[in-house]
């Protein structure tokens, strides 16, 4: 879990960088330990501590500047038993980084280096979310096979992170826009903006930062991502595209003008996208006698094609199907901005677009007022 949650975003590159953490951390027992956990290139590495009345060290060198988290074993129970751990987030930079607190890492002060002092400022803002976060992932450790098995339990688990994902986005945001001359201003942004950016929110963020932060690399990638994302936003036409169908007969978008096409692109390995699945049809039984129907773009890859063939069959899945068999290279997923299945576009009789991630009841609701 804590790997996973260290988040590793694009960067600009730098040299190696070398740090020293000092924490102290009163009130802490000599059993405990701290541990530090980064990534240095491509390793994800884990570092320990011993801590000696609530003092610890860590020093070390990195190829470049990069995320970490510092997480403190209060009863040296070893980390992979930790169900709730005490974390902060911080940057390995050149330079003393300082912890200090009484309690626990995660209320503990950040300082002395550029990016850990702007971390601080952002670490407080997300204090609130982050102890509902904490909250949320412990209900849900607790949760009862029962529980899980439960619609309900899901829909209400769902619900909740959703909610605190947008509180988190809205600390991020006010955070972004007060600090536009800080590099974890342009680093958050990559982060808000997802693999799949919202152009209406991100790019009045993106033009808010400083000139030298938009002339960095990861700035100018997120540009091409959204002028890419302007393509297929609600109200352009859907870009034409062709490819072939499992019997190797081509099949292009425009034929299908005339009808409501919802473009879905999935794959026979993608678990979110089978589960979506047997919603869609459901929506295609429904209304496929009113001028709406399918075009499903797979992203399996050559080696796949069985697969692809047998998702079909398995799932029910009757409308068109194309596919070129080349994985997250689709020619079709790369003109759309692909970068995460599911994902879907649906198109009006004109081709033009009129919703996208449109998936559950929500894509029932906006089938039936439309079509109505």
């Amino acid at each position: 879990m804590l790997l996973s949650a260290l988040v590793v975003l694009p960067f600009m590159v730098f040299a190696q960088a070398n740090y020293t953490i000092t924490g102290e951390i009163t009130n802490l027992t000599n059993t405990a330990k701290a541990y530090l956990i980064y990534s240095d290139g491509a390793q994800r590495k884990i570092d320990s501590a011993t801590i000696n009345q609530g003092k610890f060290t860590f020093a070390g060198v990195v190829s470049q500047p990069g995320d970490a988290l510092l997480t403190i074993d209060h009863k040296g129970v070893g980390m992979s038993q930790l169900s709730s751990p005490d974390i902060l987030n911080l940057f390995l930079e050149d330079g003393m980084i300082s912890i200090k607190g009484t309690d626990s890492a995660y209320n503990a002060v950040l300082s002395g280096t550029p990016l850990n002092d702007d971390r601080y400022k952002l670490n407080a803002s997300l204090a609130a979310v982050t102890t509902k976060e904490k909250a949320f992932r412990k209900k849900f450790s607790e949760a009862t096979q029962e529980e899980l098995n439960s619609k309900e339990f899901n829909e209400s688990l769902e619900s909740q992170y959703n909610a605190l994902q947008k509180e988190k986005d809205e600390a991020y945001i006010s955070f972004i826009k007060t600090n536009p001359n800080s590099l974890l201003s342009l680093r958050t942004l990559v982060e808000v903006a997802g693999p799949v950016p919202d152009v209406t929110l991100v790019e009045p963020l993106l033009d808010a930062l400083s000139p030298s932060l938009q002339e960095m690399e990861p700035a100018k990638a997120l540009r091409e991502e959204l002028e890419l994302g302007k393509l297929v936003m609600v109200g352009a036409i859907a870009p034409d595209f062709t490819q072939n169908d499992p019997e190797g007969k081509p099949v292009t978008l425009s034929s299908f003008h005339g009808k409501y096409v919802l473009i879905d692109f999935w794959a026979s390995w993608c678990a979110p996208c089978r589960q979506e699945n047997p919603n869609i049809v459901a929506a295609y039984t429904k209304y496929k006698d009113k001028g709406f129907t399918v075009l499903g773009v797979s992203l399996d890859r050559e080696t796949g094609r069985n697969a692809w063939l047998k998702a079909i069959n398995d799932d029910q899945l009757t409308w068109t199907q194309v596919s070129d068999l080349k994985f997250w290279n689709n020619e079709a997923a790369k003109k759309y901005g692909v970068k995460a299945i599911p994902r879907n576009f649906l198109l009006d009789p004109a081709g033009k677009i009129i919703a996208t991630n449109i998936r559950g009841e929500e894509l029932h609701t906006t089938l039936e007022s439309v079509l109505n």
